[in-house]
Formats: C-alpha cells, structure tokens, sequence
C-alpha cells in the first residue's frame, strides 16, 4: 500500500505539471522570464528521459556543495534518488530548531530558551541527472517563498553530472492516506493555515496551485502544501478567476475531511460555500474561519453538554497545548488534553501528534470490540491508545533529533461512567454540587516531594522545580500509564486540564467558577479568563463535560 501510494503521489504532481503544460506551453529552464505581463507555468522536467540508472547511489558521508552530508539514503523514485542530509561539520548550529533562538554561545550544546539540545538540522535532497529537472523549484527559490504553510525550498545546485534539490524533510504522510471524519477542530486549524498559505502564494502571484489531498503533506499534525510544480507565476497579484478556482479546491479538500456527517454545521457550510466559488480571497475565507468560535463548532447536536478552550496565555509566544472533544457513538465520548514541551516546532508537535493518534487508536480498536463492553475494555483501549501515542512522539523525536514530548489525560465517558488514562501533570476533577476531587496523580518532582511528605501543596505552587516531569508521553522508548475509573452522578462535571489552569488557580476558585457557569463552554471561557487575570503564565487548556 505505501509504494502504491507513493506512486500516486508522483504520478500525480506529474501530470499537474503535464496537463498545465498542454493547456499553456512554456518555454523551460533559464528562457524563461518574468519580464511584461506574461504568466509563467512552472512545469516539471522531463521524466521519460532523465532518469538515473539503478544503483547509481552516492555513499553516506558525501560532501556536496561543500556544504551538505549525506547522513542515509532513503530510496530511488520518479528517475530521482532521495537522502536525508545535514550541514556539514564546518558550519556551526547557529538556532534552536525548537524555538528559533539564536545560539550565541557555540560550545552550550543546549538552547538557552527553551532547554532543547542543539543539534543539526536534517534536510530532503533530491538528486537527478542534469537538465532542467528542478527549474521549476529553482523558480520558486528566486521567487523567495518562504511560508509556513508551504514546504520550503532551500537550495537548487549542479555538481558533477547531476542536479539536486534541497528542501524540508516532512516525514509525515499525505491528506490522501488519513481516515475520515476529522476533528471539526483540527480540520479548522488545517484551513486556517492553509487559507493564510495561499494568501500569501497570491500576493506573489503564484496560483493555480495543486489543492488535492494528495499534495497537502502532514508533519506532526500540522499541514504543508507538499508541490507548487504545474502552478503559473503572474507578474503581479494572482488574477481574481485564478485565486477562485484555488479556493474551490481547498474548501473541496476541506470539506472531505469532515466526512459524510449526518448533521450540519457551520464549519461544513463554510466550506460548501467555497467549493460554490463565494470566496475570491484567502482573506474572505479566513476572516470566516477565524471568527468561527469554538462553542460554534463544539456546540452542534453532538455534543450538547461539553466545552472546551485552549488559549496561549499572557507570557508565552506560542501554544503548545492541543485537546479534542470527540463524540465517538450516541452515548460514548473521548475527551483530551495534551500539553507539550519542546518549543513551537516541538512541543506542539508532540502535543498534537499524541492528541491526533491516540483518537486514531480508540477508534481502531472500539471498531474491533463487541458491542457489550466491560470496564476492562475501556481502561485496556485507553493505556494501549496511550503507549500508541508515546511511541509515536518518541519516533518522531528521534527521526527528527528533537526532544519533545507531552502529558496527556484521555478520558471515555459512557453515560455516568468514566474511565482516565494519565501521563504527566495534565489534570482531570470531578466536580459536584459541593466539593472537587481531583482524579490524578502529577508525575512530577514536586508532586513526589509531597507524597513523600517533604512539601506542602501551598509550598509546591512556587517551587523553581515545579514544572519538572519525571514521566510523560514520548521521551522514553516505554511508558507507564495510569488508569482510573468512577461512576458520577447527574449534573456533575468531569473537567480535564492542564497545568497553565491548576497552576493558577485553586481548587475552590475552579470549583466556584464551574458550578455558576451557564454551561459548559462559558464555564471554559470564565475558567481561562481567570487564569489569564492571575498571571497566565503558561498555555491554558480546559474540557468541561456536564454528566
């Protein structure tokens, strides 16, 4: 299945560039210019006559360009040999590929920010024979496209008989191979970015670009347009006609994810709306996007009775906390949250990745359970689930020579019962009429001092190693998981969160909060708000689900 699918994609990229080229035929390699008000169509090279032969590998430790190791081979594809490849030992790691911090210290091995270890970034590089076989890339490299939403190109060069191409190494697969329906949540993040990423290409007039699900590439959650081959480059801003037909295609590809759901929602109109062509800006559909409120995707017909809300806080830059709330039949539900560490490029990767495989699992293996389930199924597909996401952050870092890594506290609420799983120091309450329970145990320092009795939880709030875990999801090979189950009664909450929450407020402040909120969503908001009020230090997350 994966070599078919790989062949689908370059199969794919090829006859976009193939059929763009038939429809408007361009001059290739260095004749093309962009000079007066003609449009050029970036198209591949040719593949029937240039290609390497089999075998033809350069051996790891290779320096090309002076400036590039080849660290593995990865595999010959389309005429074209692939390797993984890092900078040379010559040049020194100037940034954190977690956090972008400068590292003016050379000889520190660890980034002064966020802790992570400095090591060499790994680069894709592509090598062909020569010819014009990434003309189309050196373009794009001279256009300067620099995105977060777009897999970016670093360099294209000659040496010897060959040609190469260096770009970022997304090991993650392609929209093509993911199960459906998604999250409504994360389906509007991937709009979200991608929205913004064609905003950007269209300034630049860059448009009629691959939209499918087969060019838009997965990396730990977050999402990339994988090719710009076969797209044409305006001399000004892409034409109105042109920025449409894109549109059409990304709400098209957006709106497949959600599925074939029963029930509608203002998230799937958004996107019908798009494939109708009503957009004729990335801004119109952002703006759109944007000002869809979580509560409007949470609260459908699905979910009457649960909240949720992550929010960055007020010192940090950036989020690295993910959670899903997922009706999984009519009375079964799974609730998550998941708080990275590790910076942007690593924290919230390893948040989201943990989030986004451990819904996979459950749903793969409720799929495989009898209709009667017993306790025991529950509390085995939530810790199998688990130690599923662990070992997919712990690949992850070491494919990518990231340490990162995230809590995560998972809860299957069936009717009245509740069964948790738990790794790190993300929380889960059960909140009556009168009191709040707390339902976890912190795998940290400070919560092990106090079992110890040689801290006191007054004392624990402030101590300088108060955010020290000794066990979460992904920085080991193996993990341990802890599971619990309760049965609660009518109109008591279950609320999952994470330490940007706890760590600010007491349990009798939380408590009062949830039990005079309206529901749960404006429970979530007042929750985050009066964290915020108290300092917000850290990223701030809440699930609220009333029994």
């Amino acid at each position: 299945m994966r070599l078919r699918l790989r062949i689908k994609r370059w199969l794919v990229n090829s006859l976009h560039g193939i059929l763009h080229s038939l429809e408007d035929p361009t001059p290739k390699g260095d004749d093309r210019k962009l000079a007066g008000s003609k449009t050029v169509r970036l198209s591949s090279g040719d593949f029937k006559t240039q290609m390497l032969r089999k075998g033809e590998v350069l051996e790891v430790g290779t320096i090309l360009r002076n400036r590039y190791r080849i660290e593995e081979f990865l595999r010959s594809e389309g005429g074209m040999n692939k390797y993984l490849v890092v900078k040379a030992e010559e040049e020194a790691v100037r940034n954190c590929w977690d956090c972008g911090n400068e590292a003016k210290d050379l000889a520190d091995p660890f980034c002064s920010v966020c802790g992570a270890e400095l090591r060499k970034k790994v680069y894709l590089i592509s090598e062909a024979p020569l010819g014009d076989f990434f003309s189309a890339e050196a373009e794009l490299l001279n256009k300067g496209v620099l995105n977060p939403g777009v897999k970016r190109i670093y360099d294209v060069f000659e040496q010897g008989e060959r040609s190469y191409l260096i770009e970022d190494w997304l090991p993650g697969g392609f929209l093509a191979e993911v199960a459906r329906p998604l999250d409504k949540g994360r389906v509007k993040e991937m709009g979200i970015c991608l929205a913004e990423a064609l905003g950007y290409l269209h300034q630049k007039g860059i448009c009629r670009i691959n939209m499918g699900e087969e060019n838009i590439q997965l990396y730990g959650g977050l999402v990339k347009i994988s090719s710009l081959v076969g797209c044409d480059i305006e001399p000004g801003a892409a034409p109105v006609k042109k920025r449409k037909k894109d549109l059409k295609n990304l709400s098209r590809t957006l709106r497949d994810l959600l599925g074939d759901e029963v029930n509608s929602s203002t998230l799937r109109e958004i996107f019908e709306d798009g494939t109708r062509g009503k957009f004729s800006s990335a801004e119109e559909i952002l703006k759109e996007l944007k000002r869809l409120d979580l509560s409007e995707i949470l609260a459908t017909k699905e979910l009457p009775n649960v909240g949720g809300l992550t929010d960055v806080g007020r010192v940090r830059s950036f989020n690295e906390d993910n959670f899903i709330t997922e009706r999984l039949t009519g009375e079964l539900g799974l609730y998550l949250v998941a708080d990275g560490m590790g910076g942007h490029e690593g924290g919230e990767i390893a948040s989201r990745l943990a989030v986004n495989t451990i819904l996979e699992e459950v749903r793969k293996k409720l799929g495989a359970v009898d209709a009667a389930r017993s306790k025991e199924d529950y509390l085995k597909i939530l810790k199998e689930s688990t130690k599923k996401a662990n070992t997919a952050v712990y690949q992850y870092g070491r494919d990518n020579q990231k340490d990162m890594g995230t809590t995560a506290t998972a809860a299957l609420v069936h009717r009245y019962k509740v069964y948790l799983a738990n790794v790190g120091d993300s929380r889960a309450y059960r909140i009556g009429p009168e009191e709040i329970t707390g339902l976890t145990v912190d795998h940290s320092l400070v919560a092990k001092l106090i079992s110890l009795g040689r801290l006191s939880p007054e004392e624990a709030r402030d101590h300088p190693k108060s955010n020290v875990l000794y066990r979460c999801i992904g920085t080991e090979e193996k993990v341990e998981v802890d599971l619990f189950n309760l049965e609660v009664k009518e109109g008591e909450f279950l609320l999952l969160c994470s330490d940007g929450l706890w760590g600010e407020l007491k349990d009798d402040e939380i408590h009062s909060i949830v039990r005079e909120c309206s529901s749960p969503q404006q429970g979530c908001w007042e929750l985050v708000r009066a964290a915020k009020e108290q300092g917000g230090r850290d990223n701030i997350t809440a699930i609220l689900v009333r029994l």
